[in-house]
């Protein structure tokens, strides 16, 4: 599979008759402006961003979503209002544009180097800080990017991601007291400052 979503992300002579700038794109080039230009929650928009979610297990493709700088827009995602504390299920959320996103980063924050290109968008540990108590896929990645030895320091600095790992031993919910438990034993694991 790693090896068919490599293939979209090279260059190929753009045969679309009248189309103009450069003569060289990528299929996958191709879709993420079609994400960024297509109606939120169309069905153009959707299946652009699960492709993108797919095409982030290979290395090559998150190189590209990393070089582009198009997780900067995660943080111009519109944030919808939720009632309550409760944190949405991991499969809940539909195709609106944070849900999307959050699926795309959770993909991303699966291995090492896209753990380090989502905390260099600046912000981001922030929001998703902000997100996690009431999004599941936000609290995954947050708890993903403790994993990274390089992202440890940056995790541990931000009082927001903190204070959301600690609360999350406190929750009633299982899962949610496990992810919590797991990201702190990943910060401390290793960690030179803990000694």
């Amino acid at each position: 599979m790693a090896k068919a979503c490599s293939s979209l992300c090279g260059s190929s002579p753009s045969g679309v008759p009248g189309s103009k700038g450069s003569s060289n794109t990528s299929l996958m080039h191709s879709v993420m402006k079609l994400s960024s230009l297509a109606p939120d929650n169309s069905p153009v928009h959707n299946l652009s961003f699960s492709l993108l979610t797919n095409l982030a297990v290979s290395r090559d493709c998150r190189c590209i979503l990393q070089k582009s700088n198009f997780l900067q827009a995660f943080l111009l995602a519109p944030v919808p209002k939720v009632a309550g504390a409760k944190a949405a299920p991991a499969g809940g959320g539909g195709g609106n544009p944070l849900s999307l996103w959050l699926r795309l980063l959770v993909s991303l924050s699966s291995s090492e180097d896209g753990q380090q290109s989502i905390l260099k968008v600046s912000g981001v540990l922030e929001l998703l800080a902000d997100l996690a108590p009431q999004r599941k896929h936000a609290l995954l990645t947050l708890h993903n990017l403790c994993f990274c030895p390089a992202n440890k320091s940056h995790v541990m600095a931000n009082d927001k991601a903190m204070k959301v790992l600690l609360s999350c031993l406190e929750s009633k919910e299982m899962e949610t007291c496990c992810m919590g438990a797991s990201a702190l034993w990943a910060l401390l694991h290793n960690n030179q400052r803990v000694r």
